[in-house]
This record gives C-alpha cells, structure tokens and sequence, in this order.
C-alpha cells in the first residue's frame, strides 16, 4: 500500500483598503480568520468610518457654502433692482441683514471646515501606520 496525502494549497489575497465590515463578519462566522486578525482588521475599519465621516461633514460644509454663495449672488441682484421707496427700503434693509448672517455662518463655516480637515490629516496618518504595520501571514 502507498498512502498519498494530497494538497491543494490556495492563496487569496485581499486589499486592506477594500475590506467592508460586513467581509470581517463572515470571515469571523466562518471562522477564516483569528481573533488578533479580527481585532487588527477592525481597528482599521474603525479608522476609515472615522475617515469617511470627517469627509462627509467636509462635503456637507462645501455644500452649505455653495448655497449660500448661490443664495448671496440672488440677493445682491435684488438689491441693485430696489429702488428708493420706503417699502423698497425696509426690504433693502433686510436683504443686508440677511447678508449680514450669511458672512457670519460663511466665516464658522470655514472655522468647522478648518477643524474638520485638522482632524482629517492625524486620522488618514494614523489609518496609513495601522494598514502598514499589518503583518498578517497566516495558515488557517
């Protein structure tokens, strides 16, 4: 008799980058991957749902700042039509006004935006310096 042992050894490979938490579950069901690879993968999806929310909060500013630009250019353009009559006045006097608020949110706008992307830089450091140092060669 001659035992033969075959083998099919297989390799998959996987980019970091795209790894979705919903592929983490499945490989925990599965019971593809160790605790430690669990908790490395994890951490890194932590860091880029921190990522993909400071990107949304800088969309969304961008998006309010444009509105508003496109909000101030209409007002201006009614304020050139006014003309000098006392109801046109009181009108007058609120478009500058509303003017007047919309600097004010444009100027926390840019402080928020600031922030938000001051927060940006450390976190995609620190997300790149997870995804580096993940060394991960394992027989399962």
């Amino acid at each position: 008799d001659l035992v033969v042992q075959e083998e099919s050894p297989q390799e998959t490979r996987y980019s970091v980058s795209s790894i979705t938490p919903d592929q983490v579950g499945l490989w925990v069901r599965d019971r593809s991957i160790d605790p430690e690879t669990q908790k490395a993968l994890e951490n890194i999806l932590a860091k880029k749902n921190e990522l993909n929310g400071i990107a949304e909060t800088i969309a969304a500013l961008d998006k309010e700042q444009s509105d508003i630009f496109r909000d101030q250019e209409r007002l201006r353009g009614n304020l050139q039509r006014l003309g000098q009559t006392p109801e046109e006045a009181a009108l007058r006097q609120r478009y500058v006004r509303q003017l007047g608020e919309q600097e004010s949110r444009l100027a926390a706008i840019q402080t928020e935006r600031q922030k938000a992307e001051n927060a940006r830089i450390p976190a995609q450091r620190q997300l790149d310096d997870l995804i580096q140092n993940l060394s991960l060669d394992r027989n399962l």
